[in-house]
């Protein structure tokens, strides 16, 4: 797209466009310009003629080889005096003054100049940064005794040199916008270096730009560039309305966990994003903001944990995108903190090795007392075990003796039948009193058998 300016101071009109682009070139009358003759010159040569309807397009002759296939005019706009001229596939070679010529209009001869640049460069910065605008003699001609003027295409005068004299110095014509911002390498003009720099880039200084040189000894040359500066995030306070002010930042408190940190933003038009960092850039994990709105205004509160660092600096960030507003806050933490905080992690430390040793010796305690019930149940069974084994014993023992009891009885009652026996022989016999008179085995035989009446278990084991 071209972009055209109207000089005002002496009514020439300039068309910038960058090599490539095409250009329009701007003519026109109050008359209709269908029945005349329209005729485009650079210089002095054919850039295009209309003669009653036939032109370079349909085959009339003249047009300059370097325009052929890429000049035309509106012809449907012609009615309405409309004479501008389309040139497409600009080149450099392209630049140079235009004349635009009606040698038939009823009211007589008229013609305009239009002035086209080509070759206009495009320029990125990002806002607030500087730029330098380049422009020079080409041949090294030194221009410290010439003349050096730097516009931008509205027309407000940027930077004027002359022999010496310039605009820093207070001496002639700056535009309100520019200045404090512009100045040239005053020590390079000796080498024919005319370059511009602007300081602290603003949006609007987005645009196209000429450096004039009208007294070279080649003839007067115009350079022209374009300027495109980039909105970044940055502190627009003043600038925007709605931008947060400065966040304020405060310490809340002192856990085992570290330094906790607050950070409050007030009176945003728009929702912020918060953000705890470093103040190396480094982002930290922080809580969920806190967000509250009042009257379309918005308040925001985050709070972070921190631990030692190299700094101890932290930074709060506040961010709105859709103004490109960011401004930040930084906050020292006292070593001392730290220390409190280490001072904290040591009694804690202390609690929990003496709540580990009550509670292992808790356990001890526990097993100790397991172990010596043990021992004293397993004693006392052992002890039963023992007095069952000698009741066992001593009933085997009483078992023995009433077996050998049993067998005395039953010797004993052997004995009885026997003596019986041995009365009934006696009785028979005529000599028994006198044999059991001489005879004492016979009163013992007498004894046992009353003994054996006489003893209850004997008569037991004899029934």
């Amino acid at each position: 797209m071209a972009a055209t300016h109207q000089d005002e101071t002496n009514g020439v009109s300039r068309t910038y466009v960058t090599e490539g682009e095409d250009a329009v070139l701007h003519c026109s009358s109050v008359e209709s310009l269908e029945n005349t003759v329209v005729d485009w010159k650079n210089q002095n040569k054919e850039v295009f003629l209309y003669d009653r309807g036939w032109h370079y397009e349909n085959g009339l002759h003249g047009q300059d080889e370097q325009y052929m296939g890429r000049a035309s005019l509106f012809y449907d706009e012609l009615k309405n005096g409309n004479a501008s001229l389309i040139l497409i596939n600009t080149r450099i070679e392209d630049t140079g003054t235009y004349t635009c010529i009606f040698p038939h209009l009823s009211s007589g001869i008229q013609r305009s100049t239009v002035e086209l640049i080509v070759g206009v460069s495009r320029t990125y910065v990002k806002e607030g940064e500087d730029v330098v605008l380049h422009c020079s003699s080409g041949d090294n001609q030194s221009l410290k005794d010439s003349l050096i003027s730097w516009k931008n295409i509205n027309g407000k005068d940027l930077f004027l040199y002359e022999l010496g004299h310039h605009t820093e110095d207070g001496w002639c014509c700056q535009d309100e916008q520019y200045r404090g911002r512009v100045s040239l390498f005053y020590d390079q003009l000796k080498n024919g270096n005319a370059s511009m720099i602007l300081r602290d880039t603003r949006i609007e200084d987005t645009g196209i730009y000429t450096c004039d040189l009208p007294g070279l000894s080649s003839g007067r040359q115009i350079f022209a560039m374009e300027l495109i500066v980039e909105r970044v995030l940055r502190n627009r306070i003043g600038l925007e309305k709605g931008a947060s002010q400065a966040p304020v930042l405060k310490m809340v408190n002192v856990t085992e966990a570290g330094v906790e940190l607050q950070c409050v933003v007030r009176g945003s038009s728009s929702k912020p994003s918060v953000e705890w960092q470093t103040c190396e850039g480094t982002s930290l994990n922080s809580e969920e903001p806190l967000v509250s709105e009042t009257r379309g205004r918005y308040d925001t509160t985050l709070l972070v944990t921190v631990n030692e660092t190299k700094t101890n600096c932290f930074r709060c960030v506040v961010k709105q995108e859709d103004i490109y507003h960011r401004i930040d806050t930084n906050i020292i933490v006292s070593e001392k903190l730290y220390e409190k905080k280490s001072s904290h992690d040591t009694q804690s430390s202390h609690s929990t090795v003496v709540l580990v040793g009550m509670f292992f010796a808790g356990v001890f305690t526990l097993v100790l007392l397991q172990l010596v019930l043990y021992l004293i149940f397993t004693r006392r069974r052992i002890r039963r075990n023992m007095e069952m084994m000698n009741v066992i014993s001593s009933n085997m023992t009483s078992d023995q003796n009433i077996g050998n009891r049993i067998t005395d009885t039953k010797n004993i009652r052997n004995d009885t039948v026997k003596t019986e026996e041995e009365t009934e022989k006696e009785k028979r016999m005529p000599s028994d009193t006198s044999a059991s008179a001489s005879d004492p085995g016979a009163k013992r035989r007498k004894k046992s058998d009353f003994e054996c009446k006489n003893n209850p278990n004997i008569m037991k084991l004899v029934i």
